[in-house]
């Protein structure tokens, strides 16, 4: 399969509402398949095909330093990939931002910052950032879990699974307060609970630095 070209995201937008596709799968990281995109039913003798309306050249951008094992979400805004780091042999999370010359874009970067400067179990690390010619990206650890949305579609938790969640939530704000910034939001579909229960913050998008830290 040759190459699929970039097109603008207004146009992908409306192509994939066109077409109704499907979110890729972890068959994203096919050996043919080197340009990420959105996947199309399979009517090439069954060989992984994308529609050419692509966003991300993973392969180009990234390929280097990281293995693709599967995108996990896709916003049209932004894209979460689960890669494997080449160099340390562990898995990262991948968020990249698509759109730039936007007032987003400037938020990504400064959540970006802002979580770099934060160091607490209970919300995730920032390894790395930059761009990437149109996209900006950041490296972060790799939280295996649920959301606590999910978690909740379940069932009402237990009342000490409840408590601990309001522990670590409150363990992470302070965390973050002594340092100068403010935790605005936090959704459920942003909350993290790993394989131990623990309650990760994963998105600082909406947070505030207080005066003197914002005049530094």
């Amino acid at each position: 399969m040759g190459k699929a070209s970039a097109v603008p995201v207004e146009a992908f937008a409306k192509t994939r509402r066109r077409h109704d596709l499907h979110r890729p799968t972890r068959g994203i990281a096919d050996r043919h398949c080197a340009v990420v995109g959105l996947r199309v039913p399979q009517t090439d003798g069954g060989r992984c095909r994308y529609f050419p309306a692509v966003q991300v050249d993973f392969g180009r951008l990234f390929g280097e330093l990281f293995e693709l094992e599967r995108v996990v979400d896709d916003s049209g805004e932004r894209m979460l990939f689960l890669v494997r780091d080449r160099v340390l042999k562990r898995q990262v999370g991948l968020r990249v931002h698509l759109r730039p010359d936007t007032p987003e874009r400037a938020w990504f970067l400064r959540e970006a910052e802002v979580l770099a400067q934060l160091d607490h179990p209970s919300i995730r690390h920032v390894y790395s950032a930059g761009l990437r010619e149109h996209i900006a990206y950041r490296v972060g650890n790799w939280i295996e879990g649920e959301s606590l949305a999910d978690a909740v579609r379940r069932g009402p938790r237990p009342i000490p699974m409840v408590l601990s969640l309001a522990r670590d939530l409150m363990y992470a704000a302070d965390h973050a307060h002594v340092r100068g910034v403010v935790m605005r939001r936090v959704l459920p579909t942003t909350l993290m609970l790993d394989t131990s229960g623990r309650a990760v913050v994963t998105d600082l998008r909406f947070a505030n630095r207080v005066l003197a830290e914002a005049q530094r």
